[in-house]
């Protein structure tokens, strides 16, 4: 069996002893074997063994260092804080995982600490678990790497490594956009429409893979031929909720990423999922709240974002619906108030005078925003005098003034009142 813990950076190994540690037979004597060092990144290097010119095998072989980094993220329960001061006492990541107990002694670790680092060091099997990620494609950086995320690494709490499929963003902007699980078909069609403005400028969407907002934003940036990324709450060989399974693998395909800081094997457990959110506005210049109840963990992702001093967004929705009830409340708050994907990039400079002023076609409208939209005028209206005019619901005719407000064509005089405007 392979050693638990190896020299990553020994590429003197003799053949023999590279192929059985690497989990295949020994060669025969007519077998050539030849050996070559190839990237996946610039900084996670891998062998490949040929046989006969053609593939066979192939194997991270990180850096010394973040191969350790690699080791460290494999802790259960030596979370980022408590990892971050054990590395603020050692010189490396290699020294703190080569730690004797009189190592931890010098530098006043408590022992039932130093017993529990020991008993989970033993616990990980770094041959195995670099086979696994290469099997699979996940990949590994961290902190001190020029490929973490800048913006990442900028908030206290950063991971110090995160394991990611698919390529890590470059482009200039990034919005996280992210909101309730359980959304109307108003936060639905908000979400939609802003997502895919943006998308398109080539602004990275950022969010976390859930059901409803998440998974919307996820879709709609991919219909834009956007990039986005998504940052999950388990490990990355085991996709929460499994229903997005497809999802991920077009996000990788078009150019995203997946990301999580827990190594593969890890389950989605509750905890998890405020962790998760603190990486989703860490990675983003902007948090964009679609629609969330105020109970909604979207609106702790925004809380995260204000500590991190990012750009917080929020869309605002009928008072009479309980699921807009948090954004409402972020823009009472201080929130920058989001009616369309104009102001998001007019916020970064992205907007052009003419597309600031562009009107939406008539024809571009849905049924139900045209039919409310003829029934207005430049005289102001009620919602209940639409919805004897529509024949509407008036939860439905309150979700399309709102919309309709977005698209610029209708104004609130006063909470009460709206007139057209185009």
């Amino acid at each position: 069996d392979p050693p638990k813990h190896f020299d990553p950076s020994d590429s003197r190994m003799s053949q023999e002893s590279q192929v059985r540690r690497f989990g295949n037979q020994p060669p025969s004597e007519e077998t050539e074997y030849t050996f070559s060092f190839s990237h996946l990144t610039p900084s996670l290097p891998f062998f490949i063994i040929e046989n006969d010119g053609n593939l066979t095998r192939h194997f991270f072989c990180m850096d010394k260092e973040s191969t350790y980094h690699f080791a460290l993220a494999h802790l259960p329960s030596f979370g980022q804080a408590r990892l971050s001061s054990l590395l603020s006492v050692f010189p490396s990541a290699e020294s703190l995982w080569s730690a004797t107990s009189s190592d931890f002694r010098e530098r006043n670790v408590p022992s039932k600490l130093a017993e529990r680092f020991f008993a989970e060091r033993n616990g990980v099997d770094l041959t195995e678990s670099l086979s696994y990620c290469n099997k699979l494609g996940i990949q590994f950086v961290h902190r001190g790497q020029p490929e973490y995320p800048e913006l990442l690494k900028q908030i206290p709490d950063a991971p110090i490594g995160i394991f990611y499929l698919g390529t890590l963003p470059t482009l200039e902007y990034r919005i996280a956009v992210v909101g309730t699980r359980r959304p109307s078909q108003y936060g639905l069609q908000v979400t939609r429409s802003v997502v895919h403005a943006i998308a398109e400028r080539n602004i990275v969407i950022i969010s976390g893979l859930a059901m409803g907002i998440d998974g919307t934003a996820h879709r709609e940036t991919l219909r834009a031929g956007g990039i986005t990324v998504a940052v999950i709450a388990s490990g990355l060989d085991s996709v929460y909720p499994r229903f997005h399974t497809g999802l991920v693998k077009e996000v990788v395909k078009s150019g995203g990423a997946i990301i999580s800081e827990f190594p593969p094997g890890t389950e989605a457990l509750r905890h998890h999922f405020p962790m998760r959110n603190r990486i989703i506005a860490g990675l983003a210049h902007g948090v964009l709240v679609t629609e969330a109840p105020v109970n909604s963990g979207a609106l702790l992702t925004a809380t995260l974002g204000l500590e991190y001093n990012r750009d917080i967004f929020a869309v605002p929705g009928p008072v009479t619906m309980e699921t807009c009830a948090g954004t409402n409340n972020l823009i009472r708050s201080g929130a920058n108030l989001v009616a369309s994907a104009q102001d998001i990039l007019t916020f970064y400079h992205l907007a052009t005078e003419k597309e600031t002023m562009q009107e939406l076609p008539f024809d571009q409208l849905t049924t139900t925003e045209q039919q409310v939209l003829k029934s207005m005028s430049r005289e102001p209206t009620t919602v209940d005098q639409l919805t004897q005019l529509c024949t509407l619901e008036s939860s439905v005719v309150s979700a399309t003034l709102t919309l309709l407000q977005m698209k610029r064509l209708i104004e609130s005089t006063d909470p009460l009142h709206f007139v057209r405007i185009r």
